[in-house]
C-alpha cells in the first residue's frame, strides 16, 4: 500500500507544480466530475466488501480463501485509485482549479490539502468499506475474537490513516508547508534553479525527529517492566543498539509487526505492536527485534535514503559539467514526440516511479534478507542455530496470523517462503551468507562511488 501511495502523492504534486498558471473553463463542471470519481473508489470498496461478507458467511469453511480474494481485489482497488488519482489531477485540472480559479495559491497548506484530497478522502472512504470484512472475519473465528479487542469503524479507520497516510503525508506537508513560506515570503528566491538546496537542514531535521513523530501519531505506551523487558534490553546491548525506549504501539490487536526507528541513538525507538506480543512467545519477539535491529546496525535507513538521492545527485554533477544537457535532452525527446508538458507532467513522475519500485524495491530486499542474517548471527553454531530455529518459527507465525500469501512479494520486502528458503539455505551452508555480505558491500561501495563521482564533476565545473 505504501508504494502505490508515495506514487499517487508523486503524481499529484508533480502535475500540480507544473500546471499552467491560468485559470480553467467550466470550474462547476470540473468540481461536479472530480467528486464523482472521488467516489468511485469507496464504492468500489464498499461493493467488494459486500461480496466477500457475504462469502465468508455463506461458506465458513473456506473463510481464509475468501480473505485471500479480497486480499488481491484490494490491489486492483488501489490500482483503480491511482488512476483516478490521475485524472482528476491531469484531465478534471484540479490543481488549476484550486489554485487559479479558487485563488487559494498563496494560503499556505490550504491549497495543497486540498490538492491532495483525491488521495486521502477516497482511502478514508474505502477503510470504512473495509471494516466490514474484517468485522466479519473476527466474529467468525472465535480464538481471535479473543485476542483481537473490539473496535469501531472509525477507530479502524483512524488506525489506517496514522499507519499509512501519517507516514507519508505528515512529511510532505511539512515540506510542502516549508516551500508555501518561501514562496509567501521570498518569492524572487524560489526562482532561483538551487532554491531546493534550502530544504536540505529542514529535511534533514525531520528525518532526525521521525522517530518522536511516529511516537506521537501511533497509539504507543512503555513496555511494562518485567522479564520480556529486560530480555529485549539485553538484546540491544548486545548488538550494542542504543534507543531511548521500546514501545507497545496499540492497534487492537490489529497488526503484526516490530521495528526500530531512529538515527540518533537520543530519539530512538522501538514499536513493538500489541498483536505481536499476543501472538509471539518471547523467543520469537526477540528473534524480530534482532532482525529489526540488524537494520539499524548495518545502517539500512542511511543506504536507502542514498540510494534514493542518487539520480539527483549524478543529474546535479551532469548539469553542472554540462549545462545545455537538459535542454538537449528534452530537444530529443521533443523530436520523438513527448512535448515539454509531457515531460514535465508524465515522463518526470513516471521515471521517478519507475526508479523507486524497480531499483529502491529491489535495494531493499536484499536488505532485508541482510536484517534476517542479522537476526540468526551467533559466535557458537549452536547458538546459531538456536537463533536460526526461532527466527524461522517467527517468520511462519506472522505469515500465519496475518493471513499473509507466503509466495507474494512486496516492495520492500521479499516474499516470506523466498526470506525462509535464504535463511535455511544460509544456515546450512555458511560461506553462501559471507557472499551475499561481500555483494551487498560492493553494492555500498559502487552508490557511495557515484556520489564521489557527482561530486567531483561540480567541482570541476566550477574550476
Amino acid at each position: 500500500m505504501h508504494w502505490v501511495l508515495i506514487l499517487a502523492v508523486i503524481v499529484a504534486t508533480t502535475l500540480a507544480e507544473h500546471a499552467p498558471q491560468s485559470p480553467v473553463d467550466h470550474p462547476f463542471a470540473r468540481v461536479l466530475l472530480t467528486v464523482a470519481a472521488m467516489l468511485i473508489a469507496p464504492a468500489m470498496a464498499m461493493t467488494l466488501s459486500s461480496v466477500v461478507v457475504r462469502g465468508i458467511r455463506d461458506d465458513q469453511s473456506n473463510w481464509a480463501a475468501w480473505l485471500a480474494r479480497f486480499s488481491q481485489s484490494q490491489q486492483l482497488h488501489g490500482l483503480v485509485w491511482l488512476a483516478l488519482v490521475t485524472l482528476i489531477s491531469y484531465v478534471f485540472a484540479w490543481p488549476q482549479l484550486v489554485r487559479e480559479n479558487w485563488g487559494l495559491a498563496n494560503w499556505i497548506l490550504v491549497d495543497d490539502l486540498l490538492i491532495l484530497a483525491p488521495i486521502y478522502v477516497p482511502l478514508l472512504l474505502s477503510w470504512a468499506a473495509f471494516y466490514d470484512v474484517d468485522r466479519a472475519v473476527d466474529e467468525l473465528t472465535a480464538e481471535r475474537a479473543a485476542d483481537v479487542s473490539p473496535v469501531g469503524r472509525w477507530n479502524y479507520v483512524l488506525l489506517h490513516a496514522r499507519h499509512y497516510l501519517g507516514l507519508v503525508m505528515a512529511p510532505l506537508l511539512v515540506v510542502l508547508g516549508l516551500f508555501d513560506l518561501a514562496r509567501y515570503a521570498a518569492p524572487d528566491f524560489l526562482a532561483d534553479p538551487n532554491c531546493g538546496w534550502f530544504l536540505l537542514p529542514p529535511l534533514a531535521l525531520l528525518v532526525v525527529l521521525l522517530p518522536v513523530l511516529l511516537a506521537t501519531m501511533w497509539r504507543t505506551e512503555r513496555l511494562a517492566d518485567g522479564m520480556l523487558r529486560r530480555r529485549l534490553e539485553t538484546v540491544l546491548a548486545e548488538t550494542n543498539l542504543h534507543v531511548r525506549e521500546i514501545l507497545v504501539w496499540q492497534t487492537n490487536g490489529r497488526l503484526l509487526n516490530a521495528a526500530v526507528s531512529g538515527l540518533w541513538s537520543r530519539l530512538r525507538y522501538v514499536f513493538v505492536t500489541d498483536r505481536l506480543l499476543e501472538q509471539l512467545p518471547p523467543e520469537q519477539v526477540i528473534a524480530v527485534l534482532r532482525h529489526e535491529a540488524g537494520h539499524v546496525v548495518r545502517r539500512h535507513l542511511l543506504l536507502r535514503m542514498l540510494l534514493l538521492g542518487l539520480p539527483a545527485a549524478l543529474w546535479y554533477g551532469l548539469a553542472q559539467a554540462a549545462p545545455g544537457v537538459s535542454h538537449q535532452l528534452g530537444d530529443w525527446l521533443a523530436i520523438i514526440g513527448l512535448s515539454a508538458t509531457a515531460q514535465q507532467n508524465f515522463l518526470f513522475p513516471a521515471a521517478m516511479a519507475a526508479y523507486g519500485l524497480i531499483v529502491l524495491g529491489w535495494y531493499s530486499r536484499q536488505l532485508e534478507y541482510e536484517a534476517d542474517l542479522f537476526a540468526c548471527e551467533a559466535e557458537t553454531d549452536d547458538e546459531r542455530r538456536e537463533r536460526t530455529a526461532a527466527f524461522v518459527q517467527a517468520l511462519q507465525t506472522i505469515t500465519v496470523e496475518s493471513g499473509a500469501d507466503p509466495h507474494r512479494t512486496g516492495w520492500l520486502h521479499p516474499s516470506m517462503a523466498s526470506r525462509l528458503e535464504f535463511v535455511r539455505a544460509a544456515a546450512e551452508t555458511p560461506r553462501l551468507a559471507d557472499r551475499f555480505r561481500r555483494r551487498l558491500r560492493c553494492y555500498a561501495w559502487w552508490i557511495a562511488s557515484l556520489y564521489v563521482m557527482s561530486f567531483a564533476l561540480v567541482v570541476l565545473s566550477s574550476v
